[in-house]
């Protein structure tokens, strides 16, 4: 039994379940990081002394919060770039692949 390698049209249909696989990683990724960083601020309130503390932990969870979404947001921007790239070359490979075969 040989196999044949794929065609671009073969490769331009995978290519979605590729992007998808990447998404649903990079998702899942977000939301580890997510639990354990809700898992930590609980630890920090529960360890507040005083309002102050409590203030103080409620500010820095805030701060942190907000940086990790803007993180999160520019890998997913990127990965959607790589992933448009990715796509619009397989899809135009395919095109010419199509072409070439009505030749």
């Amino acid at each position: 039994m040989t196999w044949d390698s794929p065609s671009q049209s073969e490769i331009a249909a995978a290519t979605p379940l590729r992007i998808g696989q990447a998404y649903g990683v990079k998702l899942m990724e977000f939301g580890m990081a997510n639990v354990k960083s809700t898992l930590e601020f609980i630890g920090e309130l529960s360890s507040a002394k005083s309002p102050a503390d409590f203030a103080e932990a409620i500010v820095n969870e805030t701060r942190r919060r907000s940086e990790a979404l803007t993180t999160q947001l520019e890998q997913l921007s990127g990965l959607f770039r790589a992933s448009a790239n990715e796509a619009a070359n397989s899809t135009s490979k395919a095109a010419y692949e199509a072409a070439e075969a009505w030749d």
